[in-house]
């Protein structure tokens, strides 16, 4: 059993592939060719679950590197985040010091993960709402702010857990979600 993106032995499991994990259960947010996000696609593809042609480079492309998805120039990206990222996984505050893997959604960033917002508030908090518990930084699906934004939720840039939700004054695209990984 291993995670995708972080197995260690995937180039003794599967012959032609192109990069081990380093197994510590985490997806490292790695900005390089072959990091643990690129190679979560790869390693899935061989798994069989997915199907494409993903050549784990950097920068990373949608199509190549990346799925394509229905929402022009949007995208998933697995990674490990903090408990000080104000995040909340399962219905329980995250311990200090505890980090989760998460799979983001987001618009492409020239040169970055794709972290740009894809949905408005009120759009996050629907999908939030019909697949969680509607909360933007509680439960097992989140919503929150894009990189460089201070919307999303009603913390601001800086959301804490339990006070904040989504902020439905805002009708920009402000948003990225995230699913909490097993």
């Amino acid at each position: 059993e291993a995670l995708p993106g972080d197995m260690i032995d995937a180039t003794d499991f599967w012959s032609g592939a192109v990069g081990n994990g380093d197994g510590d259960g985490l997806i490292n947010n790695e900005s390089v060719a072959n990091g643990e996000p690129q190679l979560f696609f790869i390693h899935l593809k061989q798994a069989g679950f997915i199907e494409g042609a993903f050549d784990g480079a950097w920068p990373a492309l949608i199509g190549s590197t990346l799925p394509n998805t229905d929402i022009t120039g949007a995208t998933f990206w697995p990674f490990e985040i903090s408990e000080s990222d104000y995040f909340k996984a399962g219905g329980g505050t995250i311990t200090a010091g505890t980090t989760v893997n998460i799979l983001s959604f987001g618009k492409a960033l020239s040169g970055k993960p794709p972290q740009g917002a894809v949905f408005t508030p009120r759009e996050a908090h629907i999908v939030d709402l019909k697949m969680d518990d509607g909360l933007s930084l509680e439960g097992e699906i989140i919503g929150g702010p894009s990189r460089g934004s201070t919307g999303c939720s009603t913390g601001g840039g800086t959301p804490v857990v339990g006070t904040d939700n989504y902020d439905f004054a805002s009708s920009d695209l402000e948003c990225i979600m995230g699913l909490v990984l097993p």
